[in-house]
């Protein structure tokens, strides 16, 4: 992942990085599109009684009937999120020295 120097913003680097798995609760919500056209929306509340995307879509109760899944990232969760950590991880390293 390349970061440019004169552009550090968050969503940018969000979007250089591709996303294999993604951990439910990062999930703001997801919108389900059934094969009658209807769509649902889960909230995170909603979400996050699961541990994961695939368990969710199987306890849905719907999941035979989606053609479609659009799931939004709560990007200010992922950025406090990975803000705490590396803020931890600099200053363990400060202690060390």
């Amino acid at each position: 992942m390349a970061i440019h120097k004169r552009d550090r913003n968050f969503t940018k680097i969000m979007d250089e990085v591709d996303v294999e798995s993604i951990p439910i609760h990062f999930v703001g919500f997801i919108t389900l599109t059934l094969t009658d056209g209807n769509k649902i929306k889960f909230t995170r509340d909603e979400i996050n009684k699961v541990s994961s995307i695939e368990e969710f879509l199987i306890t849905s109760g719907v999941a035979g009937d989606i053609v479609d899944m659009h799931i939004e990232l709560d990007y200010d969760h992922i950025e406090q999120d990975v803000t705490a950590q590396v803020n931890q991880l600099l200053n363990k390293n400060e202690s060390d020295d």
